[in-house]
């Protein structure tokens, strides 16, 4: 997993230029193949929650199932984290450890704790 340039950037004026900085309200995770984020064939971004840090790591506190595939979306080769359910900012992004490739009445899911976001 990978913070953002962007997110990176913010948290530093943040925390240390006393630039405000406003968090979303919830985070949403989107997956990825390698012509970009999958859409359509009832694809939507899912609402992520996580863990209170511990040792610089948050991880997933719920596992996240996405809509049934209602058509092939072809090989998810990562996943990343926006701050809207469309649109957005990117603030994370994650390569899938193992590619999958989601056909058709297929479910991808997230287990508890497969998602890590770390700072160090």
């Amino acid at each position: 997993m990978a913070i953002t340039a962007g997110t990176i950037k913010d948290v530093l004026n943040h925390v240390f230029r006393n630039t405000p900085m406003t968090s979303p309200s919830k985070v949403y995770v989107g997956l990825f193949t390698s012509s970009g984020e999958v859409n359509g064939n009832a694809y939507e971004r899912q609402e992520l929650t996580f863990t209170e840090p511990s040792g610089g790591i948050i991880k997933n506190a719920a596992e996240v199932r996405f809509a049934i595939a209602t058509a092939d979306w072809g090989e998810v080769v990562g996943a990343g984290i926006f701050d809207a359910e469309t649109g957005g900012k990117r603030l994370d992004d994650a390569n899938i450890a193992a590619a999958r490739i989601v056909r058709e009445n297929d479910q991808f899911v997230i287990p508890v704790g497969n998602y890590t976001i770390e700072l160090r």
